[in-house]
């Protein structure tokens, strides 16, 4: 199963964008840090830093 997820940022710099978009997600973590792991098809991985993200909304895809 496959999942959309959207990860809002805080403190964020002026090159980054206030949220960050994913439609091919197979998992989520939230480590004891506080950082967020947003793992993705063909292995790749986004990381968010405690003190970075704001909210994660995650979005059940079905038939993926």
């Amino acid at each position: 199963m496959s999942y959309s997820v959207t990860v809002t940022r805080v403190n964020e710099g002026e090159h980054q964008n206030s949220e960050e978009n994913y439609d091919d997600v197979t998992a989520v973590n939230v480590s004891d840090d506080g950082s967020v792991t947003v793992a993705r098809e063909e292995g790749r991985q986004s990381n968010f830093g405690a003190t970075t993200w704001g909210s994660v909304t995650i979005t059940r895809v079905a038939g993926r």
